[in-house]
């Protein structure tokens, strides 16, 4: 008897030691509320962008676990519950009022029980801007003169470049200092310069179809196919996150980035005319571009993600809206947040994500109105400008839509640039054949 007890406690005593393997093994054998205890529940709020009437909120947790439930509350009302299967979600919360604070939280759920609560979060919505603008119009040279883009630094410091030509020479920038313009020859002054990007009084870039830089003292001509950068590179457009950090655009799908000491060829993947850039850093960059091809007219939108060019767009140009989809020939990309991007189409204004192909929503509908929209661009998604052909101007004040019909029809708008309160527009004539610019005061 007493051996078969002995015999017993053995038999129990290998057992265990095999469960506790078997456990081992396979990573242990709690439940699984004590798996879902034992991991990282730490939630996190932060905002990705805020705007008059919505608000991008980012929901994260450390642990990238198969699926978990989180509940939203905004003002200490639970406005949300959602399953998620990522670390990481963005939420949209459109149902807020212009220039109003909210405080956000968000918490862990498990079995509907709260197992950790985020720090508050509070943003405040924009608020809309004034249509009120008093407007100014000067023009410069005589025949064969236009200008094609603008850097407004403030209301008494003004950019312009193109072509001016005059009685004794021919000039291919201005600069205007609150009273006067002066004519300036950049290089020889005989090339049209297609865009400026200005940093300071010693360090401004223009473009030609090669870079050239103001140092404070000279200019200096970029030529990039003596920099191995191919034969039919060109860049006209340009945007940048610094100034060591550059980014240009062109004809051909050209996009080139300047990084301080060397310029570099970026692969666009595509070979259309580049007309607009514009981003918010060196991770959210968007170009668009719009050529005639045996196909027809041919559109496209980019995006930079800090890594690699990915299309959005790359369609031939419809005369109508599709439900849903980006329409109409892009007349330029407008980037406000990470989010998003404000496209500019001969249709209407999209707004669109870089994570959807093709996609935008139709925020305004311009077929009704006749004319081409050229250029394109603001500050904020609640001060955004577009223009075009007849001197048109529209503002965009983050609820409804103001056209300017003081201004005369006097030429077709080529570039714009806006500050607070100042918004600068260039162009050609259309009787005068001289370049005109427009400065708007609100």
């Amino acid at each position: 008897m007493k051996q078969f007890l002995i015999y017993e406690k053995i038999m129990k005593l290998i057992v265990t030691i095999i469960l506790i393997g078997l456990c081992i093994f396979f990573s242990g054998c709690p439940d699984k509320k004590e798996t879902q205890d034992s991991r990282d529940t730490t939630i996190h709020l932060t905002e990705v962008s805020t705007g008059i009437f919505s608000s991008n909120l980012k929901v994260s947790i450390e642990d990238t676990s198969d699926s978990w439930m989180f509940g939203l509350s905004r003002n200490d009302s639970i406005i949300l519950a959602a399953e998620v299967s990522s670390a990481d979600t963005i939420i949209n919360d459109n149902q807020l009022l212009p220039k109003t604070e909210y405080s956000y939280t968000a918490f862990w759920l498990d079995d509907g029980e709260r197992v950790d609560t985020s720090e508050t979060l509070t943003v405040l919505t924009d608020d809309t801007t004034s249509h009120n603008f008093i407007w100014e119009i000067d023009t410069l040279g005589i025949y064969g003169s236009y200008l094609n883009d603008v850097a407004v630094v403030d209301e008494n410091n003004i950019w312009v470049v193109g072509k001016i030509v005059t009685d004794s020479s021919t000039y291919n920038a201005a600069h205007w200092d609150g009273e006067d313009w002066e004519m300036i020859k950049v290089l020889t002054g005989h090339t049209a310069n297609k865009g400026i990007l200005y940093f300071s009084a010693d360090d401004i870039w223009v473009t030609s179809g090669f870079p050239i830089h103001w140092n404070g003292q000279e200019w200096t001509l970029y030529h990039l196919q003596n920099m191995g950068l191919g034969t039919n590179v060109s860049v006209e457009h340009l945007w940048a996150s610094s100034p060591n950090n550059i980014y240009f655009a062109g004809p051909n799908g050209s996009i080139v980035n300047y990084n301080g000491s060397s310029f570099v060829k970026m692969e666009s993947g595509i070979d259309v005319d580049l007309n607009s850039i514009s981003g918010t850093g060196p991770e959210n960059i968007w170009v668009s571009g719009l050529d005639s091809n045996t196909d027809g007219l041919q559109e496209v939108l980019l995006h930079y993600d800090g890594n690699s060019w990915r299309i959005i767009v790359d369609q031939v140009v419809t005369s109508y809206t599709l439900q849903g989809r980006i329409s109409g020939g892009i007349a330029g990309v407008y980037v406000d947040s990470p989010d998003s991007a404000w496209v500019y189409t001969h249709l209407g204004l999209y707004r669109c994500s870089p994570n959807l192909y093709g996609e935008g929503n139709l925020i305004w509908n311009t077929t009704s109105d006749g004319t081409a929209v050229k250029t394109f661009g603001g500050i904020n998604r609640n001060d955004i400008f577009a223009a075009g052909t007849y001197a048109v101007i529209w503002h965009y004040n983050g609820l409804s839509f103001h056209r300017y019909t003081e201004v005369p029809e006097i030429g077709t708008i080529i570039g714009m640039d806006t500050q607070i309160n100042v918004a600068v527009f260039v162009g050609s004539m259309y009787a005068a054949y001289k370049s005109f610019i427009i400065r708007g005061y609100r």
